[in-house]
């Protein structure tokens, strides 16, 4: 019987090996122990083949899958690449398999596969620290035990902190420390302000890098610092880290036990996650925690147990850099996509059709830049996409800028998440809703093909004027570019506000073309912010103006430069005028071209005596302005002020004089000398039946021509 098999059906089968047995595998009557099953023949994926272990160098303890203790001997299978939870006891059948996870994971290598059987649930919670390796799921379902670790996290290890001299800040190469010994080339460093904020919150401020080279003391870093620590003292962590990890097509679902991601990924290099499904979760479905580098594609989250704040998040990506999220599904999630301090990422193809949140976070509760959103298909009761200073401490409201953000394809359908009355009138959108927001500091931004409307089921006969589909509440502190915006009804078009007059930088330009709107109050609310180039709108319906200008302080909106695309064709289809009738907007200054709106007048005024034609009425006018007075009436102008200052250098108007009632010529309006806004030698008197041409330049009203009307 040399070279013979003892075969055993059974884990407890063999366990059971008689004392003739052990005599018969010890003198080599048999090879080894033939096992055919863990608790049944055939529950494992194949059998497998026991040997009798040396009794030197000693195989370790019993671990119920590669080494097995058998009275006075031990029988030792070794799992060279893929190792099956079935050959460690793990099985559908166990109320709690996380003693054979841990048995398995003290016996894996990195770089093994661990392997799981389809279509099966295994409870248990498995946690490997210190372990590299790859996970073929096979569409089995895994169920968290016990609170506080989710149903599968492997981590690395993350050391104490090594304080950093001075504040390294944003486009810095280098982070000088005061001991460099422990530092390797190659190493993932974590680096991290250790200020409070105010709420008690930790952790708002770090930025994950990789050691490119090491000087002395200095750390020089792969790329650049993205971010800018300034608050309290900073201090460099070096990761034990994870490498190449590979994790695919897991289904993971709570049990309303668990409040921590279901699957999460701590302090690791190259980590890609494939084909996952999570439900009935309570935090987070999928949680990386400083990870460099890797993918996360086909995630799918489905209904969430808990969606208030920090609760039901899809994919959370905190602390992280140079990862690719691909093909993230959402139904009825707070987040579908939240990112915390994560830096030079993209994002795409995502789709949420009920967030009851913002669907897409790419600053939550901390830092995070340079990121690239595209393609996101969502709908909900709030943003889109929001990038947000929530949690920012007032020392880093100034300094921390959200930089680098490039955002484009975004379709986004407003919902209403109450249930209708039970008289079935329809819901009115009555909330302030955005589709994309930015608030906080920001630079570098640029935002690309986005439409959102209504839901169909929702009375958009009365809407909120202040909703928008893009909003800025920030100082600029770089330059922005915004094209090719969409929507069918909508309180304002755009919304643009500066946070302060302190530290708001008027050098950078926005760039806002081709807004496309069927119906809105204003095509822009503008309040405070100075440089911004309008090129394009095309809208049917306004109810107020194109222009809402509103000042911070004494700061208003200045250097806006218009262009004539579209909004002639935007005028002449509605009854609005092209900046509001507000007080605020006076000190604005606008610079552009515009079309006539009509061959004839495009607004009327009358005049008395000491009278003044406003900045709002020249400006509204297009280029014809029809002027009276009454019959017979001789009028003297204000004398400082007759015509408000212009809005832009070669700004020209056509005063046509007509006086009311009749059109025989009667009458005279007469501009005096003097005035702080009209450049005149001698008085201008305008008679009746005539059109006057003025042009706005070096500061003052010049008339440049007159002309009898036909």
């Amino acid at each position: 019987m040399a070279n013979q098999f003892l075969v055993k059906e059974t884990m407890a089968a063999m366990r059971g090996l008689s004392a003739a047995e052990i005599t018969a595998l010890q003198n080599g009557t048999y090879e080894g122990v033939q096992l055919l099953g863990y608790y049944q023949k055939g529950d494992t994926p194949a059998p497998i083949i026991y040997y009798l272990a040396p009794l030197t160098p000693d195989p370790g303890p019993d671990d119920g899958g590669s080494v097995i203790a058998i009275q006075s001997i031990k029988l030792i299978h070794k799992f060279e690449h893929t190792i099956h939870v079935a050959y460690f006891g793990a099985s559908s059948s166990n109320s709690d398999n996380t003693p054979y996870y841990n048995h398995l994971i003290n016996h894996i290598k990195d770089g093994q596969t661990i392997e799981f059987k389809g279509g099966e649930i295994y409870k248990g919670n498995f946690h490997a620290v210190g372990k590299s390796f790859n996970v073929n799921f096979n569409r089995c379902t895994l169920v968290p035990k016990v609170d506080k670790i989710g149903a599968f996290k492997v981590e690395g290890l993350l050391e104490e902190g090594i304080n950093v001299t001075g504040y390294p800040g944003f486009n810095d190469e280098s982070i000088e420390v005061k001991n460099s010994a422990s530092f390797n080339i190659g190493d993932l460093i974590l680096v991290k302000d250790e200020a409070v904020r105010q709420d008690g919150l930790k952790d708002q401020n770090q930025e994950l890098f990789k050691i490119r080279k090491i000087e002395g003391n200095k750390i020089y870093i792969e790329g650049t610092i993205r971010a800018t620590f300034n608050t309290g003292q900073v201090s460099v962590r070096r990761l034990q880290k994870l490498s190449n990890i590979h994790i695919k097509g897991g289904d993971f679902k709570d049990d309303a036990i668990n409040t921590s991601p279901l699957l999460w990924i701590r302090y690791a290099e190259n980590v890609i996650i494939d084909n996952i499904k999570v439900y009935n979760f309570y935090g987070t479905g999928v949680r990386l925690d400083s990870c460099y580098s890797g993918s996360t594609t086909n995630l799918y989250f489905y209904y969430p147990r808990a969606t208030e704040s920090g609760q039901g998040y899809g994919l959370a990506l905190n602390e992280s850099k140079a990862l690719y999220a691909n093909n993230i599904y959402g139904t009825h999630t707070r987040h579908v996509v939240d990112y915390k301090c994560t830096f030079d990422s993209t994002v795409e193809n995502v789709h949420e059709n009920n967030a009851l949140s913002a669907a897409v976070v790419l600053a939550h509760n901390g830092f995070g830049g340079f990121i690239h959103c595209r393609n996101i298909f969502t709908s909900g009761a709030s943003y889109s996409v929001a990038v947000s200073d929530q949690g920012f401490s007032k020392e880093n409201l100034e300094v921390q800028v959200l930089r680098g953000y490039v955002i484009e394809n975004v379709n986004h359908t407003w919902k209403d998440l109450l249930p209708p009355p039970p008289d079935g009138t329809p819901l009115t959108p009555n909330s302030v809703m955005s589709g994309i927001s930015f608030k906080g500091d920001y630079a570098d931004i640029t935002i690309k093909n986005v439409t959102c409307n209504y839901d169909s089921s929702i009375d958009t006969s009365t809407i909120s004027i202040d909703s928008n589909i893009i909003q800025f509440i920030g100082n600029k502190k770089g330059s922005v570019l915004v094209e090719n915006i969409k929507s069918e009804c909508v309180g304002l078009g755009i919304r643009d506000h500066v946070r302060t007059i302190s530290g708001a930088n008027n050098l950078y330009n926005s760039i806002y073309k081709d807004i496309n709107i069927q119906r809105c109050t204003n095509v822009f609310l503008i309040k405070g912010n100075r440089n911004i180039c309008i090129d394009g709108i095309f809208v049917s319906t306004i109810e107020d103006a194109v222009l809402r200008l509103e000042r911070i302080g004494n700061q208003y909106p200045n250097y806006l430069d218009i262009s004539s695309k579209g909004l002639s064709y935007t005028l002449r289809m509605s009854t609005s005028k092209l900046i509001s009738d507000s007080s605020t907007m006076e000190g604005s200054m606008v610079k552009g071209s515009l079309e006539p709106t009509t061959a004839g007048s495009g607004s009327a005024v009358s005049l008395s005596n000491g009278g003044i034609i406003p900045k709002h009425v020249l400006f509204n006018a297009g280029k014809y302005l029809r002027i009276g007075a009454t019959i017979n009436s001789n009028i003297v102008l204000a004398s400082d002020t007759p015509l408000e200052a212009g809005l832009w250098e070669g700004q020209e108007v056509n005063l046509v004089f007509r006086t009311l009632g009749i059109t025989t010529e009667t009458g005279t309006i007469t501009i005096p000398t003097g005035s702080l806004t009209v450049e005149n030698s001698s008085p201008i008197v305008m008679h009746s039946g005539f059109t006057y041409r003025f042009i706005f330049y070096g500061g003052k009203w010049r008339l440049i021509s007159n002309s009898r009307l036909e």
